[in-house]
């Protein structure tokens, strides 16, 4: 936890980027509840509701977090947002279950032609977790080569994917087309950035 009960290093990305070309996806920031952001100045404020005001045509949230202290999907939800969690370890590679439900969350919701909204994907910044697994999904599913993903990804977000691990992992793109397929590592989950 950084400063002022905000998540680490919070503050130093912006709050969402502009939907990744091509595709209904775009990358934000975890919004805070009220009680955290009443430590900040207003005009640094990011909620779900300023998340909502802010992305045009918002209709579904991936959440990333690996925890559930930053907000109630409630707040989401009560302002016609969908909201689905997907308990994500920082720092590690993402694989087998937790794969297989993002890639079931973002197949489900873009394959229906009742929903024409955006998908906002969050994990605590909005760069790595996020990174990986929307460029994850982009090559896997949409056809984007790993150059290209992360390219898109980081354009769009506004901030690069820094990890090495998640970019080596994206270039190599050796891991099956089902994401189940693969071995879940063995860690013990904690929340990083």
């Amino acid at each position: 936890m950084g400063k002022n009960g905000l998540p680490d290093r919070w503050m130093d990305y912006s709050n969402c980027g502009s939907v990744i070309e091509g595709t209904r996806i775009v990358a934000l920031k975890v919004p805070l509840k009220k009680v955290l952001l009443s430590k900040v100045m207003k005009k640094d404020w990011f909620s779900p509701e300023d998340a909502v005001a802010d992305i045009p045509n918002l209709d579904f949230i991936i959440d990333l977090t690996f925890t559930t202290r930053y907000y109630d999907p409630s707040e989401f939800e009560s302002r016609g947002v969908r909201h689905g969690k997907i308990a994500t370890e920082g720092h590690v590679i993402p694989r087998g279950p937790v794969m297989r439900r993002f890639f079931d969350a973002m197949d489900a919701y873009l394959a229906d032609k009742d929903k024409s909204g955006v998908v906002g994907v969050h994990c605590t910044h909005g760069v790595n977790r996020t990174g990986y697994m929307v460029c994850r999904y982009l090559i896997s599913r949409l056809g984007f080569t790993p150059d290209a993903a992360i390219a898109a990804f980081n354009k769009a977000r506004g901030h690069n994917v820094e990890r090495a691990n998640y970019l080596d992992d994206l270039k190599a793109a050796a891991w099956p087309n089902v994401p189940d397929a693969e071995p879940e590592p063995e860690a013990e989950p904690v929340d990083r950035c």
